[in-house]
């Protein structure tokens, strides 16, 4: 077995690897922690038969997820399955994992949510590599009442292959095309609407792979309270977003935003 080891936000995660072609794709591809000595809060095996990838989980909590190696043709297929399975698990951490690239400037931190394709990865281009903390997969921690912004550990070519000291998040933005940059508010409850759709664990609630009825409505309660003093926090603008041109000046349009 091959082994890595990642943080999530503060949280250490360990998985071991039969194959080797998959555990140098995600060497490639994850910030890896060197933490021999903690034990880890997660830890995942991924298993191969002659038709099907095995993912079982034995911390925090058992379960087993089995898949045709049909369907997981691909290696990236696998990642989108593991970071499910972490961001899953992590949320009884009070760590929210969305679909988004973040930023920081200014001494604040600043996430990008939307579909793909709608500009996330432009933003992220526009900053400095070392103010960089996602290019995809956004990871927040609450802490108290505020919420912190913790460099993604799935993002390492984008981050320069190494983490970053959390920061305080200033500014949620959800993406969408247009021929103009304009920010725009939006009620709380309409923020909230926004970030559910948004979540990087969706696959996991459209299955019957958790047979743990009370583990799974936990963490759909825990996500709903991140979701919900997320929102609250830090309430949602909407940026409508020229991609194509890509003119944007963050530091006019966006971060002088007043939330």
């Amino acid at each position: 077995m091959f082994q890595l080891q990642l943080y999530c936000a503060d949280v250490l995660c360990r998985i071991l690897i039969e194959e080797r072609v998959l555990y140098e794709y995600f060497i490639e591809r994850y910030v890896l922690a060197d933490d021999n000595i903690q034990a880890p809060y997660l830890l995942l095996t991924i298993k191969h038969t002659e038709q099907e990838v095995l993912f079982e989980i034995k911390k925090p909590f058992p379960f087993l997820i089995t898949l045709s190696k049909e369907r997981l043709s691909h290696p990236g297929n696998i990642n989108y399955i593991v970071r499910s399975i972490i961001s899953f698990c992590c949320l009884s951490k009070n760590i929210l994992c969305l679909h988004a690239s973040s930023c920081i400037s200014n001494s604040g931190g600043y996430v990008f949510t939307g579909p793909s394709g709608f500009g996330k990865t432009t933003i992220v281009k526009k900053f400095e590599e070392e103010d960089v903390y996602s290019n995809d997969t956004a990871i927040i921690k609450k802490k108290g009442a505020a919420f912190l912004l913790f460099s993604s550990p799935f993002d390492k070519k984008h981050l320069g292959g190494f983490e970053k000291k959390p920061i305080s998040i200033r500014g949620v933005f959800l993406l969408q095309k247009s021929k103009k940059n304009i920010v725009k508010n939006v009620s709380v409850s309409k923020g909230i609407e926004y970030l559910f759709g948004n979540f990087t664990d969706k696959l996991l609630l459209t299955h019957h792979w958790l047979k743990n009825r009370d583990i799974m409505v936990s963490q759909e309660e825990k996500r709903s309270f991140l979701i919900v003093s997320l929102a609250t926090y830090c309430p949602v603008k909407i940026l409508f977003f020229d991609k194509e041109a890509a003119v944007l000046l963050l530091n006019k349009t966006i971060l002088k935003t007043k939330f």
